[in-house]
């Protein structure tokens, strides 16, 4: 996993490490080197006690124009037909294939030998 870290040189002869968009984890150093050193350990362990969830926030009343095709095929569009067929067609080798495998080998044969 990486971070963005922002590096600036302030206050005057220090250097300030900040995670990009996160607030909570800067650290000021003498140098650049050691300031981000200092916030990759605080980030560690602010990582290591955090909790990852994601979360869907429902936008009433706007919804990007390119979202209405999203999810959406037109069946009577030739390439979505195309599409449709290709996978069905590959559906088919593949059931034809395993088929094929299971006949010419049993399941109740052993690649074990036996003495």
């Amino acid at each position: 996993m990486f971070h963005e870290v922002v590096v600036r040189p302030e206050p005057p002869g220090q250097y300030t490490a900040q995670v990009w968009g996160n607030p909570e984890i800067r650290a000021t150093a003498g140098s650049e080197a050691e300031a981000v050193e200092q916030v990759k350990r605080l980030l560690a362990d602010w990582l290591a006690t955090a909790k990852w969830v994601r979360v869907d926030v429902p936008t009433p009343g706007y919804t990007h124009p390119a979202l209405k095709f999203a999810g959406h095929a037109d069946p009577n569009d030739p390439l979505e037909q195309e599409y449709l067929a290709e996978i069905a067609r590959y559906r088919r080798e593949v059931d034809e294939r395993d088929q094929e495998d299971e006949q010419s080998c049993p399941s109740d044969s052993s690649s074990t030998p036996t003495t």
